[in-house]
C-alpha cells in the first residue's frame, strides 16, 4: 500500500503568479477616466457618499448600529454609458471579498437582476467570493482565474471597438483576465454588485 500510495497524484495549488508588465499603468492612464454612480440608489441598502464615486453596503445609518443588514447582493451602476472608445478607471476593494465589477449591457441595466441569473450574455465582470475560501472569477464566459487574490485596488479598461474588457492588478502592475470578442450592445454600463451576509 506504501508503493501505491507514492504513485498517487498529490495535490496540486492551481494558483498561478501574474507577472509584473512594466510602464502598464502609463500606458492605462492615457485612457483614465472618473466613473461616478448613478445617484439613484439601486437599493435601500447602498448608500452613495458625496462624490459619487463611493460607495457602502449596510443598514440605514439612522437604524439601530446592533442590527445586521439581511443578507444579498446589490447592484449600482455608472451614471455614464460608453458607445466607443478606450476607456479605464480603477475600484477600490481593499481586503474585501463578495464583490464583483465590470460593464454590462443595456440589457442588463434596464432589467430585473433576478430575471436573468442564468444569462451571461452582455454581463463582462471580475468578481470574487468567500465560501470555504475566497474564488477569483470572471464572467463570459464563466472562468475561475487562478492568481492570488487581490486586494488594494484593481483596474478595468475598456476597448469598445476592439470588443475587449480587461482586468488590472494595479498594485501588482500586472493583467488578471481580458474578455474577448464581448458582444457590446449601443450602450456599455458601468457596474458594481457587493453583498454581505
Amino acid at each position: 500500500s506504501e508503493s501505491v500510495l507514492l504513485h498517487m497524484p498529490q495535490p496540486v495549488n492551481p494558483e498561478l503568479s501574474a507577472e509584473p508588465i512594466t510602464g502598464l499603468r502609463v500606458r492605462l492612464n492615457q485612457f483614465l477616466v472618473n466613473v461616478t454612480l448613478h445617484p439613484e440608489r439601486a437599493n435601500s441598502h447602498i448608500f452613495l457618499h458625496g462624490d459619487l464615486r463611493s460607495v457602502n453596503v449596510g443598514c440605514e445609518p439612522q437604524e439601530n448600529p446592533h442590527i445586521t443588514a439581511t443578507p444579498g447582493c446589490f447592484l449600482a451602476w455608472g451614471a455614464q454609458s460608453f458607445t466607443s472608445g478606450k476607456y479605464y478607471w480603477e475600484v477600490q476593494v481593499g481586503d474585501s471579498w463578495n464583490w464583483a465589477f465590470g460593464v454590462c449591457n443595456d440589457y442588463w441595466k434596464e432589467n430585473s437582476w433576478n430575471d436573468k441569473r442564468d444569462e451571461e450574455d452582455g454581463l463582462f465582470l471580475l468578481g470574487c467570493v468567500k465560501d470555504s475560501h475566497c474564488a477569483l472569477f470572471t464572467t463570459s464566459p464563466l472562468m475561475f482565474q487562478y492568481v492570488p487574490r487581490p486586494t488594494g485596488q484593481l483596474g478595468i479598461f475598456l476597448d469598445y471597438e476592439g470588443r475587449t474588457v480587461s482586468f488590472v492588478n494595479v498594485d501588482q502592475s500586472s493583467l488578471i483576465h481580458t474578455i474577448s470578442n464581448c458582444t457590446f450592445s449601443p450602450y456599455i454600463w458601468p457596474i458594481f454588485c457587493c453583498s454581505h451576509v
